[in-house]
């Protein structure tokens, strides 16, 4: 609102403009219902820009890798690729499946970020698009099954003593 005043400087009416911000309302809401589903979801829930840099972890993937408040997540790095042949994965499978429209499903490794210790998870990555094709970004959603992958590598090994003994 604002005064409209006479040549003698009395106010005499007022220029008044509204506009409607239901929809913002709405919008906002649907955010804050989605982020608090997002946040409990008990697994790894990542956001990277179309560059793969983080921009968001949620809770269970912050505690899954080590990480403090959301500001430390934003510097780690989900699609790291030190990992004996995870680089090539990233950029012969993962991205070209990401860029052309496809989700990518698979295992892969993520590092703990105070420890160092590697973290076998199964992924799930997909391309966020803009409006006009352009990649926003990837959304990635993980569950840690090193602990499964441990157990699956101590049945073999006792498989294999099994089957090279003579008793």
């Amino acid at each position: 609102a604002r005064p409209i005043f006479d040549e003698h400087g009395h106010a005499r009416s007022a220029l008044v403009a509204w506009s409607d911000i239901t929809a913002e309302k709405q919008t906002a809401e649907s955010r804050r219902r989605l982020l608090a589903i997002v946040e409990n979801t008990p697994d790894a829930v990542c956001l990277t820009d179309a560059m793969l840099k983080t921009v968001f972890i949620n809770r269970a993937g912050r505690e899954l890798l080590g990480l403090g408040e959301q500001e430390a997540a934003q510097s780690y790095p989900v699609f790291e690729a030190d990992f004996t042949g995870q680089r090539e994965a990233v950029d012969g499978e993962i991205l070209p499946a990401l860029l052309h429209g496809d989700p990518w499903i698979g295992e892969f490794r993520l590092r703990h970020a105070r420890t160092g210790a590697a973290i076998t998870v199964d992924m799930r990555a997909f391309g966020i698009f803009g409006g006009y094709g352009q990649l926003l970004g990837v959304a990635s959603v993980s569950r840690d099954i090193t602990a499964r992958q441990q157990a699956e590598e101590t049945r073999q090994r006792l498989a294999a003593i099994v089957e090279s003994s003579h008793d």
